[in-house]
């Protein structure tokens, strides 16, 4: 949709989108979501918890989340923020790669006749555990989060 819009507009987009990273403000109308409840399959209908939100938010205010996100993402790349043994919601850095080298680790043990343990653990909504992290690194490139 924004690729289609004449030079003029995007670079109004671009020095609006320029000042509120600068100003570190966000538009509160931008904040604006219409939520909407999506049925989790072979869930009861009657139990609240079988129910996910799913959010709609303006074209705009996701073009520059994108741009938010992508500079964070840069930021955090060539900083070495992540370590290389945290997997998951990161290109090139899966949940299957993951999978793949413990299968190798496995492997390698069982080759030299060792024995391998492993503890597995699963943190019930885990993505909302990182947002202290994400607060310092967004107030280390002064983005203010109201």
């Amino acid at each position: 949709m924004f690729r289609h819009l004449p030079t003029r507009a995007i670079q109004h987009l671009t020095l609006r989108f320029n000042s509120i990273l600068k100003l570190g403000y966000f538009p509160t109308i931008w904040k604006a979501a219409k939520v909407i409840a999506i049925h989790k399959p072979n869930k009861p209908p009657t139990d609240v918890n079988s129910y996910r939100p799913f959010s709609l938010f303006s074209s705009i205010s996701k073009l520059l989340e994108r741009v938010i996100a992508s500079r964070l993402t840069t930021f955090v790349n060539q900083n070495h923020l992540i370590p290389d043994t945290q997997f998951g919601l990161s290109k090139r850095h899966s949940t299957v790669c993951q999978l793949a080298k413990s299968v190798d680790y496995i492997s390698h043990g069982y080759n030299l006749r060792k024995h391998t343990g492993m503890a597995l653990l699963d943190l019930e909504k885990a993505q909302f555990m990182l947002y202290r992290e994400i607060i310092a690194v967004c107030s280390e490139m002064h983005i203010k989060l109201i």
